[in-house]
């Protein structure tokens, strides 16, 4: 039994002829009646009385269209509903970010998200960038923000899009010797101990600070290691660096 029988019978059912039905479905009339007959001897019963005045629903006609016709509303829902998903308006999107990304740009894309999308329900995981990759390896993740291109196993599998460019800032307290400079030049960083992210976290960023400094900048090496954005910033504050 396909869709389409389900159709003609409440066609047939809405119209009581035949030649106004087919026409209504914009099918000839033989075929029509070949479909009804053929619909009758796969539910096993006659659904439709054929009369001189008329094409009406027998009693086992009538409990067979109330069901089709709640059939069909279903397959249409399914349909629209299929249709929304592809869409990204419905369903789950998880996504994995550094926490750098809560500056920017994720605080207007998260809003407007929601704002646009209210039926999808929305994950967020924190995690650095190398375990970011692993998860949207694994299927843990659908997108992911992170820093550089996607490394490790598996991860010429992965699409990356740039959709920004981050700066190296030095951020230092009120009280130090620099904070009254518009810059500072990358001797006299070099001279300063660091607060960094660890390496295993955010690679891109320490990969640009070795090249900066040099492989083996006392400054690295003698760097307090620290995870999260705002925790640099805070230790940067109170003097630290």
């Amino acid at each position: 039994m396909e869709a389409r029988h389900l159709r003609y019978a409440l066609t047939l059912a809405e119209h009581a002829h035949f030649g106004r039905a087919a026409s209504a479905l914009g099918i000839a009339q033989p075929p029509l009646s070949k479909q009804i007959a053929d619909l009758e001897r796969e539910v096993g019963t006659r659904l439709f009385d054929r009369t001189r005045q008329g094409v009406f629903p027998t009693a086992a006609g009538a409990a067979f269209l109330a069901r089709a016709r709640r059939a069909l509303d279903e397959i249409t829902a399914a349909s629209a509903d299929a249709a929304r998903a592809a869409r990204g308006e419905t369903g789950r999107l998880r996504l994995g970010f550094i926490a750098s990304a809560l500056l920017q740009p994720l605080p207007d894309v998260l809003g407007r998200f929601v704002r646009e999308r209210p039926d999808v329900q929305l994950e967020l995981h924190e995690m650095a960038t190398k375990r970011s990759t692993a998860a949207l390896v694994s299927g843990e993740l659908d997108v992911a923000i992170g820093l550089g291109r996607p490394r490790g196993v598996g991860a010429e599998q992965l699409v990356s899009v740039p959709i920004g460019h981050d700066h190296l800032v030095a951020v230092v307290s009120s009280t130090h010797p620099y904070a009254g400079q518009s810059s500072v030049d990358v001797d006299q960083l070099r001279r300063q101990p660091l607060i960094v992210a660890p390496g295993e976290d955010e690679p891109a960023v320490v990969t640009g600070l070795r090249t900066l400094l040099g492989k083996d900048s006392p400054a690295l090496a003698g760097a307090t290691v620290a995870r999260d954005i705002h925790t640099i910033i805070s230790l940067a504050a109170c003097g630290w660096a």
